[in-house]
């Protein structure tokens, strides 16, 4: 029982080291703001929902309390925003023919694998089932990646191009409900542009 209670305490200190507080309230650009005690700061959600461009593939729309654009504190490889909830990382992606190449399902699961390597292994797919981005069919496959945490991805073809909507919970090794309904909620903020085979 000695060793129980410290674990507990351990645990729940864990689960609320990601919990942000709100410290004051400001504006940007006119807009009215929030900031909260690490720094981090999202419009409130009195303006609205927020837009963001990401590439030239479309637009995520959303409530700032449900997404909110990450500063580009540092360069990315992939040039695109990123967004935060919670402990929720998301970006949407696209895999685009060029010069009159074909993209096949097996060019989205390499670009998959490839984002969910850890420590030289392959992550372990947990499930893969039939999804959607807007009305475009497609796929939900959801990875553990041991130490890297838990991704999930739906992706769907836009008459050959692949749009890709990832999700990442850093501190866990399950997709619980709290990722499922993040990883929805962001999904379903993807606006893409319309997009015509070359």
């Amino acid at each position: 029982m000695k060793l129980l209670i410290p674990l507990l305490l351990a645990l729940i200190s864990a689960s609320t080291a990601f919990a942000r507080e709100p410290i004051a309230q400001t504006e940007v650009n006119g807009k009215p703001a929030i900031i909260f005690d690490d720094g981090f700061w999202r419009y409130d959600d009195e303006v609205g929902e927020v837009c963001t461009q990401a590439g030239k593939h479309g637009a995520v729309c959303a409530f700032p309390s449900q997404w909110s654009r990450l500063p580009d504190a540092r360069k990315r490889h992939s040039g695109g925003p990123e967004f935060v909830q919670g402990e929720f990382l998301a970006e949407f992606q696209v895999l685009q023919p060029w010069e009159g190449a074909v993209i096949s399902e097996t060019d989205v699961m390499a670009f998959i694998g490839n984002q969910t390597f850890y420590d030289g292994l392959k992550g372990t797919v947990v499930l893969f089932v039939d999804a959607e981005i807007g009305n475009l069919e497609g796929k939900l496959i959801v990875i553990s990646a041991g130490q890297n945490g838990v991704f999930a991805f739906t992706y769907a073809n836009q008459n050959g191009r692949f749009l890709i909507a990832r999700t990442k919970d850093q501190d866990s090794t399950i997709f619980h409900s709290d990722h499922r309904n993040a990883h929805q909620s962001f999904v379903d903020a993807i606006r893409p542009e319309p997009f015509e085979k070359p």
